[in-house]
C-alpha cells in the first residue's frame, strides 16, 4: 500500500528561502521519492513577506498548506501546531532555512519504512554548519537530555526527523506549556533511530539562536522536564546543614576551652552571606517551578491560529 508523507515546517522570516525550499521539496517527492505528500508551512509571526509568499505557494500548488499564527510563539509551538493538521502516514519535521537539505529526506523515509519497529528516525548531521555558539549550546543540551531521559549515548537529537503517524498524533494531544518536540518524542517512545545526513550552510539571514536565547532555552528545558535543580538544592542544603552543625560544634568547643572572644567576626559574616545567598537562590529556583505550575493550571494556548489555507 502506498504511503503518504506530511512535511511540517515552522516558518520565521524566511521570505528568501521559501521559494527554493518548496521547489526542491516538490522536485524530490515527484522525481525520487514518489509518495503522496503534503507540505504544511506554519508562519510563526514572521516580520517579513513570508506569509505573502506562503499564500502564493498555496495558490500555485494545493499540496502546500499554510497556517498563520497570530504572534510569534516559538519554533516548537509552530511545529506542534503543524502536528494538529497533518494527514499523512508519516510526518517529517524540518527547518525553513535550507540547512536541512531536502535531498536528504529519502534517507529518513527509506530507513523508517525499512524498520517497522522504529517509530522515529532522526537526521544526525555529519558536520553541523551552525555557529560555534549554537553548536556549543546544542551539545550542552544533548548532554543534559541524555541524563534526564536516559537516552542512548550515540543518539543525537536534531529538528530534522520523521515519525510515524500514531506517534505524531500522540504528541499533538499532549497539552503542555512551551512544548519541546524532541522531549515529547522521548515521553512517547523509546524506539528511536538515526541516520547520518548532510547539513548545509545557511544561505539567507541569521539564526535567531543567540547566546541569551540558548541560555534561556537550556534552563527552560531543564526546569520543564526534570527536578534536577530541586534535587541539587536538597543535596546542597543537606551538605550546608552538616557543615553548619560541625562549625557550630567547633565554636562551642572553642568557647568552652578559651571563653568568649570577638575573633571569628569575619567568618561569621562570610557564613551568613553564603547562607543568605543560598536561601535566596533556592527560593528563586522554587519560584521558577511555581511559575510553571501556575502557567500549566491556566491552560493558556501555546499559539493562536489567525488564518489557514488547506
Amino acid at each position: 500500500m502506498k504511503k503518504s508523507i506530511s512535511v511540517v515546517i515552522p516558518v520565521f522570516n524566511a521570505e528568501n528561502s521559501l521559494p527554493e525550499l518548496s521547489e526542491r521539496l516538490i522536485s524530490i517527492f515527484e522525481n525520487q521519492i514518489k509518495h503522496d505528500f503534503e507540505i504544511i508551512l506554519v508562519n510563526d509571526g514572521s516580520k517579513d513577506r513570508s506569509w505573502e509568499i506562503m499564500k502564493q505557494l498555496n495558490e500555485k500548488d494545493s499540496r502546500i498548506k499554510i497556517i498563520d499564527l497570530a504572534k510569534n510563539s516559538g519554533q516548537h509551538a509552530a511545529m506542534h501546531c503543524g502536528l494538529q493538521h497533518f494527514s499523512g502516514d508519516y510526518v517529517l519535521l524540518m527547518d525553513d532555512d535550507l540547512q536541512h537539505p531536502p535531498e536528504e529526506i529519502p534517507k529518513l523515509i527509506s530507513h523508517i519504512m525499512a524498520n517497522p519497529n522504529i517509530d522515529v528516525v532522526i537526521g544526525a548531521f555529519a558536520e553541523k554548519k551552525h555557529s560555534i555558539i549554537r553548536n556549543t549550546g546544542s551539545k550542552a543540551m544533548q548532554i543534559v537530555s541524555k541524563k534526564m531521559f536516559k537516552t542512548e549515548s550515540n543518539l543525537k537529537f536534531t529538528n530534522f526527523r520523521i515519525m510515524r503517524a500514531d506517534i505524531a498524533h500522540a504528541i499533538a494531544k499532549i497539552n503542555i506549556n512551551k512544548p519541546r518536540i524532541g522531549h515529547l518524542i522521548l515521553y512517547t517512545t523509546k524506539n528511536i533511530s538515526s541516520v547520518i545526513v548532510n547539513h548545509d550552510e545557511r544561505k539567507y539571514g541569521k539564526s535567531g539562536y543567540t547566546m541569551p536565547r540558548l541560555v534561556k532555552d537550556f534552563l527552560l528545558n531543564i526546569i520543564n522536564n526534570s527536578a534536577i535543580p530541586l534535587k541539587l538544592i536538597s543535596s546542597m542544603g543537606l551538605i550546608i546543614s552538616i557543615l553548619s552543625f560541625l562549625l557550630g560544634l567547633f565554636y562551642l568547643v572553642r568557647f568552652m576551652i578559651n571563653g568568649t572572644s570577638v575573633a571569628g567576626w569575619t567568618s561569621l559574616i562570610v557564613i551568613t552571606t553564603l547562607l543568605s545567598g543560598f536561601i535566596l537562590f533556592s527560593l528563586g529556583i522554587i519560584g521558577e517551578y511555581l511559575i510553571r505550575i501556575l502557567t500549566e493550571t491556566k491552560k493558556l494556548p501555546n499559539y493562536l491560529e489567525r488564518e489557514k489555507h488547506f
